[in-house]
């Protein structure tokens, strides 16, 4: 029997970000992840959107997203990791994110952990985290893959 896999949606302008989930990259996800509809969500109180809010474990976020405002959170009860294609989440995403402990994971961050990986020619012994960024490894918010 295979594990459950979170349920995720994608939340960004796919005009803006072309190049961010290329076939094979979006097939890796799929492996991972059960998305909830096949194309990104623009706008959150879009009628589709609306319909899957209350599921997602997973939202995966890029350049040009919608908010992820107060409200919004409030309609996804079971989130537990905005995945940010881009830089800083801050601008984005409300407040009441971190206070209610959603994980964060950024792609600026992801290069870091990438660069300090075994092997590297990275120098840095760790990867730096952002203010407000915080990252687990190995746990169901976050599996290794």
């Amino acid at each position: 029997m295979s594990a459950r896999r979170p349920a995720a949606m994608l939340a960004f302008a796919p005009e803006r970000n072309p190049d961010t989930l290329p076939p094979e990259q979006h097939a890796r996800l799929e492996s991972l992840v059960t998305l909830l509809g096949p194309q990104p969500v623009q706008d959150f109180a879009h009628a589709d959107a609306r319909a899957h809010l209350s599921e997602v474990e997973v939202l995966i976020t890029g350049w040009g997203a919608p908010p992820v405002t107060g409200e919004v959170l409030g309609a996804m009860p079971r989130l537990r990791l905005i995945a940010h294609l881009a830089g800083s989440v801050k601008a984005i995403v409300d407040r009441s994110a971190f206070e209610r402990g959603i994980e964060f994971l950024h792609a600026g961050l992801l290069a870091r952990l990438d660069q300090s990986a075994p092997g590297s020619s990275d120098d840095r012994s760790k990867p730096r985290r952002s203010h407000g960024d915080r990252m687990t490894f190995g746990t169901p918010a976050c599996p290794r893959g």
